[in-house]
């Protein structure tokens, strides 16, 4: 399995189509053994490499982005402080389902776990990650292309980690996969939309940071402070989509 990186306002069950909710493409391979009512096994497991038949079968209960975040964190715009903890607060372990049925990880010992794929979900424009999109963003953003901008670019960080102690990636407490949200988060004009080009997988090296985003973020924080609701609506506004 691999991680995905997703939107607190994304709201869509997964489907094949639209390129919203969670994505079959976590899912790399499967080994299936089928476990029958008599507690016997089959013989020989089933070995699903096949992305479109993943894609086929693959369901991850009804559940959302958008539902998994929000049941963390409360609605929008009342979400609460996330943990001091790097890593955590913003990971979410989603459970997965292959023709509508729960899978379980085999394990030696009979304690046979959910089987789940690694999801990071923030709020689209939050830089710094406390679930808030305000100025602090924006800032955060220039500081990022301002260093990147003079030569820095893989060891400059945009995630800092929530008490500030983060530098570069050298650090301890640097989390790739923070760091990854984080630019997927603030990268807010990617083309041409927010869910295409496999835009829920590009790592922080596959994208462009500079001064736009973080204009854009300050006109959002603008426009939220003035009773805009926050979401996509009022982003793609913002962006003129």
């Amino acid at each position: 399995v691999r991680e995905g990186y997703y939107f607190s306002h994304d709201d869509a069950q997964y489907n094949t189509v639209s390129g919203r909710g969670f994505q079959s493409g976590q899912i790399e391979s499967l080994t299936i053994q089928y476990v029958y009512m008599d507690g016997s096994v089959s013989q020989e497991p089933v070995v699903v490499n096949d992305p479109a038949e993943i894609a086929a079968y693959i369901s991850f209960g009804g559940e959302t982005p958008a539902s998994e975040f929000d049941a963390r964190f409360g609605t929008a715009p009342g979400y609460s402080a996330p943990s001091s903890q790097i890593g955590e607060s913003n990971k979410f372990d989603v459970t997965v389902y292959y023709a509508g049925k729960e899978l379980l990880l085999s394990n030696p010992n009979g304690d046979n776990a959910v089987f789940t794929v690694p999801a990071y979900i923030g709020v689209k424009g939050d830089a710094d990650l406390n679930n808030v999109v305000n100025s602090s963003d924006a800032s955060e953003v220039l500081r990022f292309y301002a260093a990147n901008s003079a030569g820095k670019l893989g060891s400059a960080v945009l995630f800092r980690g929530y008490d500030l102690s983060v530098s570069d990636s050298s650090n301890d407490g640097y989390d790739v996969y923070m760091e990854n949200l984080a630019n997927f988060l603030a990268d807010v004009d990617h083309e041409p939309d927010e869910y295409s080009d496999d835009n829920w997988k590009k790592p922080r090296e596959d994208r462009t940071m500079n001064s736009s985003d973080s204009s854009y973020i300050l006109a959002y924080y603008a426009k939220i402070s003035s009773g805009i609701p926050v979401g996509s609506a009022t982003w793609d506004n913002v962006l003129g989509r």
